[in-house]
């Protein structure tokens, strides 16, 4: 990471933006927003999902309008020393002279296979000298500390390996302006702690600093001034000081998640062992898992069980095989010869599991094909169990009922994120498995998205929850499994 002593400041004033084409016609993005951001600054841009976090950040980049055409008015300025640059006027390829980002989903920002050549990638379109970019890229490794990472192909990484990569590749570009948007929403604490030490370096080394966030404990001392955006307008703005002593009736009433790190329940019992499970009890049982990815062995788990009727969380660091496990699980993958997984004490192969189990994916965008958000419900299921769904009720209870008629890619991340788990109570499914359900998500959709899953295990199915956020643990879950406790690689 090369040593960033640029100033850069970015002023926006009375911006509007209107998707008036493609997927989003005529849903407002932002309006009449403005703000400033001097050098070496932070701005935590938060609210609910859908409330124009990423359309600020895709103003300022320049992906509105070059990639995301619409009616834009007003204008945001950035000044890198001394030289203005107005992103919707300037080609988007100058880009990354001014500033850096990171996606929400940082699969759509990839431009190559592995890791080492995305780290390059932005570098070398510019011209600059291979020893400058191993230089660089040997900066941002070692101070994310994911070395390791190097020579790898992004398939074979988990979602939170991904976003920690797509973070290194913005501290390699030259720009001392660095946007970011959910950064945690996949990652572990431990990766947040890495995260929230880079942010400070990169304050003291000048750089300006703008993220949209819904998890906040981690920018206490890195940011200094807070927007609150409700229905693309900013309806509250805050020094960081006054934001962060906030009382808990005002966080909640604005839909803010924790204001401070939350700890891991001490109270959650652990599931039983091989040698005191009780047979008699409904449950998935696995039995001698082993997994490769070529010669990379992922899993090596002996025993797990996960009790029905009860919401399990399977935690552990980023790749530590926790959503390959769900895919073995849901009859996606197959385990090495030998080993076997049980369903209420019945033997069942992958083309069962495929039958009885629903996972809402870590990308959700992958699995929404319906043309509008309430047919997506019920897509697939056959008539007579489509006609004893009721759609609208869910989509209330997820906080959709609104967008019933929007197309599901014209969503915020945190509302597909919601989208695809109604799906999946209308599924009604034995085996339910949600792979980080609450990234991009605020603390009155967690509460929803508790209260949900808690009925789908109060209705008799295994519910399986992989996931890094402490908060939702504290809501909605019954027992832990670690996967450092029984994956033996």
């Amino acid at each position: 990471m090369n040593e960033r002593s640029i100033a850069t400041s970015v002023d926006a004033h009375n911006v509007s933006f209107t998707y008036p084409l493609g997927a989003r016609p005529g849903i407002q993005g932002v309006s009449d927003v403005s703000f400033s951001v001097s050098p070496g600054q932070c701005l935590l841009i938060t609210g609910d999902s859908g409330s124009g976090k990423s359309t600020v950040l895709k103003l300022i980049n320049g992906l509105i309008p070059h990639f995301n055409p619409g009616e834009l008015l007003g204008t945001i300025t950035i000044i890198k020393d001394d030289q203005a640059f107005n992103p919707a006027e300037e080609p988007l390829s100058r880009a990354i002279e001014f500033s850096a980002s990171v996606f929400q989903n940082p699969r759509t920002q990839f431009f190559t296979e592995s890791v080492n050549a995305e780290l390059a990638f932005g570098l070398e379109n510019l011209g600059v000298d291979p020893k400058e970019i191993e230089s660089r890229i040997q900066s941002a490794v070692e101070l994310l500390g994911i070395k390791d990472l190097r020579g790898r192909r992004f398939k074979e990484l988990s979602g939170g390996q991904l976003q920690t990569v797509a973070c290194a590749c913005a501290l390699v570009s030259p720009g001392s302006l660095v946007l970011l948007d959910e950064p945690t929403s996949n990652l572990s604490m431990e990766s947040i702690d890495i995260l929230a030490r880079v942010l400070h370096r990169l304050k003291e080394l000048g750089t300006t600093i703008i993220i949209a966030d819904h998890r906040l404990f981690f920018l206490k001392d890195i940011a200094d001034q807070v927007i609150y955006l409700t229905q693309g307008k900013i309806t509250r703005s805050f020094r960081a000081q006054e934001f962060y002593a906030l009382d808990e009736p005002e966080r909640k009433q604005l839909g803010l998640r924790s204001l401070h790190h939350v700890p891991l329940p001490a109270s959650v019992p652990v599931p039983p062992t091989l040698e005191n499970a009780d047979p008699q009890r409904s449950g998935l049982e696995l039995s001698n898992i082993c997994f490769s990815y070529g010669a990379h062995e992922v899993l090596n788990i002996d025993h797990a069980f996960f009790p029905s009727r009860e919401v399990t969380a399977l935690i552990g660091p980023n790749g530590a095989g926790k959503t390959t496990l769900a895919r073995i699980i849901c009859g996606l993958a197959s385990p090495k010869r030998g080993g076997s997984l049980r369903l209420n004490s019945k033997r069942v192969g992958a083309a069962a599991r495929r039958h009885a189990a629903y996972m809402v994916m870590q990308d959700v965008g992958r699995q929404l094909f319906a043309a509008t958000t309430e047919e997506e419900v019920t897509l697939g299921l056959a008539k007579k169990k489509r006609d004893h769904i009721d759609v609208n009720e869910i989509l209330h209870r997820l906080d959709l009922a609104g967008m019933a008629q929007r197309h599901p890619q014209s969503l915020s991340g945190g509302q597909r994120q919601r989208l695809a788990i109604a799906s999946a109570q209308a599924e009604q499914a034995a085996i339910y498995i949600f792979d980080e359900p609450t990234s991009g998500v605020g603390w009155r959709q967690l509460q929803s998205i508790s209260a949900l899953l808690r009925s789908l295990a109060a209705s008799g199915a295994v519910v399986i929850v992989i996931t890094h956020d402490h908060e939702f643990i504290q809501e909605s879950v019954t027992r832990i499994i670690d996967m450092t406790d029984i994956n033996k690689n």
